[in-house]
C-alpha cells in the first residue's frame, strides 16, 4: 500500500495542480482581458449640451493648406449662434470612417442622412490604452447637436494574465506541499 498511494495521492496533486492554474489564468484572462465596460454616459436631448463639445473641423486658410482638426467647441460656436464669416474652420462632413493622427488615437465615423444631416462619432482613446471617450453629435447647416458622450474603461487591454497566475499557482503548490501532501504521504 506504501508506493501505489504515494503514486496516487502525487497524480492527484499534479491533476489539481494543473487545474488550479488552468482556472486561475482562464478566470484572469477573461475578467481582465474582456473588452472596456461602460464607465459613464450621457445622453443629451435637443437644444441642451455641454458648455464644450469636440468636434471635427477643417482648418487652414487660403495661404496655408486645409486639414482636419478635432476641437473642442463652445456652445456660442457649436450651435450656430457664431457667424460663419468670423470663423477660421468649418464642419467636417464627408461620409467616411478615418483616423487622426495625434498624441491620443482618435477614430472617426460620419454617415449621411436624411435632408442633409449627417451623424458623426468621434472616439478618442488614451495611448495607454486603459479609457475610451465617444462622441456623437449631428450636424444640421452649420450647426452641431450634441447627442451622446460615452466613457469606456478597460483594465486589461495589455495585461498578461501569465506572470501572476504563475506566481499564485506556485504559492499553491508550496503550501499545499508543505501542509497537505506531506501529511497524506508521512500518514501511509
Amino acid at each position: 500500500m506504501g508506493l501505489g498511494w504515494r503514486v496516487l495521492v502525487r497524480t492527484i496533486a499534479v491533476i489539481v495542480y494543473l487545474a488550479i492554474f488552468g482556472g486561475i489564468f482562464s478566470v484572469l484572462h477573461v475578467y481582465l482581458a474582456a473588452p472596456p465596460a461602460l464607465h459613464d454616459s450621457r445622453e443629451y436631448e435637443a437644444g441642451e449640451g455641454p458648455d464644450y463639445f469636440p468636434v471635427l473641423l477643417v482648418v487652414g486658410t487660403e495661404e496655408e493648406k486645409e486639414r482636419l482638426v478635432l476641437r473642442s467647441l463652445g456652445r456660442a460656436e457649436y450651435s450656430g449662434r457664431q457667424k460663419a464669416a468670423e470663423r477660421s474652420w468649418h464642419l467636417y462632413r464627408l461620409p467616411g470612417q478615418g483616423r487622426l493622427d495625434v498624441a491620443d488615437p482618435v477614430n472617426f465615423r460620419v454617415e449621411s442622412g436624411a435632408g442633409g444631416r449627417q451623424q458623426v462619432e468621434v472616439s478618442i482613446g488614451e495611448a495607454n490604452g486603459q479609457r475610451t471617450s465617444i462622441y456623437t453629435y449631428g450636424i444640421e447647416g452649420n450647426k452641431v447637436i450634441p447627442r451622446s458622450y460615452r466613457l469606456l474603461a478597460s483594465f486589461g487591454k495589455n495585461f498578461s494574465p501569465l506572470p501572476f497566475t504563475l506566481a499564485l499557482s506556485f504559492l499553491i503548490i508550496v503550501l499545499a506541499e508543505k501542509f497537505l501532501v506531506r501529511r497524506l504521504l508521512s500518514s501511509s
